[in-house]
């Protein structure tokens, strides 16, 4: 999650009385939206501080977190401010997969060697 505040809002939609982020942040953002703008990456993306580069990876299935509002998101907010970024959209993936074993029946067979070819490129 990459901005804390917009996975708040949708959890109050898709899991009302579960909120994951509201757990995480420990108080309502009814009550302190502040702790959730520190909490959130996108807060800290700044041109002056562009040298990193990014792989954003997400499911196509997710039904925690709408990479719409959070990768995508993210990745635009990157991309403006000068970052490299490299978007990986696993199709059909769902939120718990990345401990899957590696191999072609699932989405880490796919995301594998597009990893490694990112960390070769840019480290």
């Amino acid at each position: 999650m990459f901005d804390m505040y917009q996975q708040w809002l949708h959890d109050l939609q898709s899991r009302p009385r579960d909120s994951i982020v509201e757990k995480f942040i420990g108080v309502s953002a009814i009550d302190d939206k502040r702790p959730y703008f520190d909490a959130s990456p996108l807060s800290y993306v700044s041109a002056k501080n562009n040298s990193t580069s990014f792989l954003v990876v997400w499911g196509t299935r997710d039904d925690i977190v709408d990479y719409a509002n959070q990768s995508e998101a993210f990745m635009l907010a990157l991309k403006q401010a000068g970052y490299f970024v490299r978007p990986v959209p696993v199709e059909g993936a769902p939120h718990f997969w990345v401990w899957d074993p590696v191999d072609d029946t699932n989405p880490n067979g796919f995301l594998a060697p597009k990893l490694l070819r990112f960390l070769a490129q840019r480290l």
